[in-house]
């Protein structure tokens, strides 16, 4: 990706961090995050596989927003290099307890 750097410092920057004030003054949680570029050459000059991002976040700890939602720490975690892993299908799992009980001719055995 061609550095986008100077449309984000021209346009970009001044109107995310309005935004995020607006959010952060009424108490919204918030993640804005913009692709600027390709992250720099490492020190061995190979091409990394990442994308270099700016943000602004104000998760709901900061704001002091009640919520057992995880959603913005899950975002920042992603940003940070962490994988995501879809839930579990647990339906295979999960058993009525109905399900336990023996079958009717079972139920009579001596």
């Amino acid at each position: 990706m061609d550095s986008k750097e100077n449309v984000y410092k021209t346009y970009v920057k001044k109107k995310m961090e309005e935004l995020a004030q607006i959010c952060y003054s009424n108490n919204l949680p918030c993640f804005f995050v913009v692709a600027v570029g390709d992250q720099p050459k490492s020190k061995d000059n190979t091409k990394q596989d990442k994308l270099d991002l700016r943000s602004i976040t104000y998760v709901p700890e900061t704001l002091h927003c009640k919520t057992s939602d995880t959603i913005f720490s899950d975002f920042i975690n992603v940003m940070n290099g962490f994988s995501t892993v879809p839930p579990a299908d647990k339906s295979q799992f999960e058993l009525d307890a109905d399900d336990l009980s023996l079958p009717p001719d079972l139920d009579n055995a001596e």
